[in-house]
């Protein structure tokens, strides 16, 4: 069974009826607010969705961590040292802790028809997004569930960084026996921390799943295939019909890495028992 992927949303200030809603086209997995179409039952009362299942998750506990460390020695030598060493170690940590929180998630219970597919890669912000690649066509996302904090939670967000240098010198005369020696050793450390804190609003959105409507490739995808046909303007100026496959299916890291024209530049954090879900954390400037 594949691992289930969730994001979290740039921030925990939107709500599940606004602008990060279920049923709403995105051109990009990390822009969840940038829709492209909404698919609810008055914007697009033609497009049957899913039914939708709902239900509660109790005592939810997550927390992202990352850390790095980079350790470098250097030598120097002069003509009146006979060795200079110095090293230098940096490193640097940043935890977001989110306090317990009871979820309820609301999910597409099943796949999306073929006709509900060809509707949606019909609507004409969506086919722009679509004929607008730079290598081809470009997939679309749909968010297909939300996890919703029923109530407030706590999220605090720690970060630091240590500095560490240390130098020893070891000096002899270049010329005549017996040798002089002479040694010294200077260390220097530094650490900066930050610590913040703050309780969200109830009711927030605190994670959003995807699926892709992508043409079919040879990519690792769990999909429903379909077929679509569009027009094309041939050297001759004529109109001809294409039939492409396209497929749909759940978005996983290897969907992201195969189908974004720029590399994405994300966290991955494993949850649940044995790492049955991960949750994916982009990087927001």
């Amino acid at each position: 069974m594949a691992q289930k992927i969730w994001f979290f949303p740039p921030s925990f200030n939107f709500l599940p009826d606004g602008e990060v809603s279920l049923g709403s086209i995105i051109p990009h997995p990390s822009r969840p607010t940038l829709s492209l179409a909404s698919l609810d039952s008055e914007s697009h009362p033609e497009i049957a969705l899913p039914k939708i299942n709902t239900f509660t998750e109790s005592d939810h506990l997550h927390s992202q961590n990352k850390s790095t460390s980079l350790t470098t020695q250097t030598f120097l030598k002069l003509v009146s040292l006979a060795l200079q060493v110095g090293n230098v170690h940096a490193s640097r940590f940043t935890k977001t802790t989110y306090g317990s929180i009871d979820l309820e998630t609301r999910a597409f219970g099943s796949g999306m028809s073929e006709d509900t597919l060809k509707a949606i890669v019909g609507l004409a912000r969506v086919k722009k997004h679509i004929d607008g690649g730079m290598f081809g066509k470009r997939p679309v996302y749909i968010i297909s569930g939300l996890r919703i904090a029923k109530d407030s939670f706590q999220v605090t967000s720690e970060s630091g960084s240590t500095n560490s240098t240390s130098a020893g010198v070891s000096t002899s005369t270049v010329t005549g026996p017996p040798p002089v020696t002479g040694g010294g050793n200077v260390t220097s450390n530094r650490e900066q921390g930050k610590n913040d804190s703050y309780k969200s609003a109830p009711g927030v959105v605190f994670a959003y799943r995807l699926h892709v409507i992508r043409v079919k490739g040879d990519g690792d995808i769990e999909a429903e295939l379909f077929s679509h046909r569009t027009a094309f303007l041939t050297g001759e100026g004529e109109d001809e019909d294409s039939e492409e496959e396209w497929e749909y299916g759940e978005v996983s890291k290897n969907v992201l890495l195969e189908d974004l024209e720029i590399d994405p530049d994300f966290n991955e954090y494993s949850m649940g028992e044995e790492g049955q879900e991960s949750c994916i954390a982009f990087k927001h400037f």
